[in-house]
């Protein structure tokens, strides 16, 4: 089950304008729960809740000149919050030094949600790895990362997104053919495919807040 990204509570504060009342409580908590899994699917990550992570595997990423590039499946993580990152494939189980003299050989820009391990470490180990480029190459890497360890402290804008899935499966309840508009009460609202989308508007806008805050997981 998903980890809920925001509260009913919460919910009638960013959408005061809708009406729940035709929905019971365990509905309206299903409602919650769909969306938060859509977002963590959407942005292809394990969550946004600060926890500790160990031995998150996927192949490793080598650019042109070099670098590796791990982008992080629960972020944002924070200078100092890695460690261990570990190299591993066939034949290979390599840990990477993290520290040269007490400086930190990795960087993580903002949004904090990758990390770059420098070239010339890697192939000062004899490891030089755009050789390895076209191998089974894995990385494993222990970390901490994430937003907030209470739902409240999430950032609104991800608690926004949740908030324009809901209204989403709301108004597709009410409007099972589709219409692109529809009046509730004082409220007129537009929600259906236009313009030759395979999606809805509010969807649309809810990925569009995910792409643009640094939410969703893009390979580097």
């Amino acid at each position: 089950m998903a980890e809920n990204l925001i509260t009913q509570a919460e919910l009638e504060a960013y959408a005061p304008d809708l009406d729940l009342s035709t929905f019971s409580q365990a509905t309206i908590s299903g409602m919650i729960n769909r969306a938060s899994s859509i977002i963590t699917n959407y942005c292809d990550v394990e969550g946004f809740f600060k926890v500790a992570v160990t031995s998150e595997r996927d192949r490793a990423l080598i650019s042109p000149n070099g670098d590796m590039t791990i982008s992080f499946r629960r972020r944002p993580v924070q200078d100092g919050d890695i460690s261990a990152i570990r190299l591993v494939g066939v034949g290979l189980s390599q840990s990477l030094t993290l520290e040269d003299g007490g400086n930190r050989i990795y960087f993580i820009p903002n949004p904090k949600t990758y990390v770059i391990y420098p070239s010339n470490y890697l192939i000062s180990m004899g490891r030089g790895l755009l050789a390895l480029d076209s191998s089974d190459l894995f990385y494993e890497i222990d970390y901490t990362g994430g937003y907030a360890t209470d739902i409240a402290d999430l950032p609104p804008d991800l608690k926004e997104a949740a908030t324009l899935y809901i209204r989403d499966m709301v108004s597709r309840k009410f409007n099972p053919t589709g219409a692109q508009s529809f009046t509730q009460g004082r409220v007129s609202m537009s929600f259906g495919y236009s313009g030759g989308r395979s999606k809805s508007a509010l969807v649309s806008a809810a990925e569009d807040i995910l792409d643009s805050g640094g939410y969703a997981r893009k390979v580097i």
